[in-house]
């Protein structure tokens, strides 16, 4: 019985992940995934977790203190710089992962792909938000003050979100050795960073 219902869970859909996984097994040591274009946007995306987590930081710390001082200017350009370098690498780095006949992508990686660019552009919308808000703060005239908070809290879940799905891609350009525990503990910890922040922003908000 047992033997019969593994067989019919073996669907092309399991066997073409099987398939990719084992190809991938194969191949990945060699470094033949790890193409230029992937290990730059690894790098670009780094940068960007950094700059990102410590204007999250000092921002979310700014609504209890005021007297912080703000994020300087050019680090602001240089993330922006990030971002375009950003969006347009993964447009590379997908398209040649779709397009990829000798290393097909599983459909469980085709899935993880689309989380990615979905939970991107999460945090593209919560981040254009948030500026117009800091920018223009006129356009809620006697509620800037709870939209502010309220789009900060999202943009700090669009990004935990959007690290946590891609660490391990990331972690597998930038730290090839990088066991499973070492990839889960990082995300614990990213979790537990921006809990810590969108606690922060609730505190301020009160």
């Amino acid at each position: 019985m047992e033997t019969s219902l593994q067989n019919n869970l073996s669907t092309p859909e399991a066997e073409a992940e099987a398939k990719a996984e084992a190809i991938a097994k194969t191949e990945g040591s060699a470094g033949k995934r790890r193409s230029p274009s992937r290990v730059a946007n690894a790098w670009a995306a780094l940068i960007l977790v950094v700059i990102f987590c410590a204007h999250a930081l000092l921002g979310a710390l700014k609504q209890l203190v005021p007297g912080l001082p703000s994020a300087l200017a050019w680090v602001v350009w240089v993330g922006v710089g990030a971002i375009v370098v950003h969006l347009i690498l993964s447009g590379i780095t997908t398209y040649d992962m779709w397009t990829d006949r000798k290393r097909p992508a599983s459909p469980r990686k085709k899935r993880h792909q689309y989380l990615k660019w979905i939970s991107g552009a999460a945090v593209l919308v919560c981040a254009a938000a948030h500026m117009l808000v800091v920018l223009a703060p006129g356009l809620f005239p006697g509620s800037t003050h709870v939209v502010r908070h309220v789009l900060m809290i999202a943009l700090a879940a669009a990004l935990c979100w959007h690290i946590f799905i891609s660490a391990k891609s990331l972690l597998k350009d930038l730290w090839p050795g990088a066991t499973k525990r070492a990839r889960n503990l990082i995300r614990a910890a990213v979790v537990v960073f921006f809990c810590g922040v969108g606690a922060i922003i609730l505190a301020a908000l009160w």
